[in-house]
């Protein structure tokens, strides 16, 4: 496993401040989300629901 990898999981650790740091600046700046940003909202997403039941 390279540097590289290893940094992106790094960031993928805190899944919620990678979608609020890096998501955000980059759908700010963009104006949309790639496939697996949009992905990762959603499992976040789901995964706050199912331990409200």
């Amino acid at each position: 496993m390279d540097t590289t990898e290893l940094q992106r999981l790094a960031k993928l650790y805190s899944l919620e401040g990678y979608l609020f740091n890096d998501v955000t600046l980059q759908f700010q700046q963009t104006g949309t989300l790639t496939p697996y940003d949009f992905f990762a909202i959603v499992v976040w997403k789901s995964n706050r629901a199912k331990t409200k039941i």
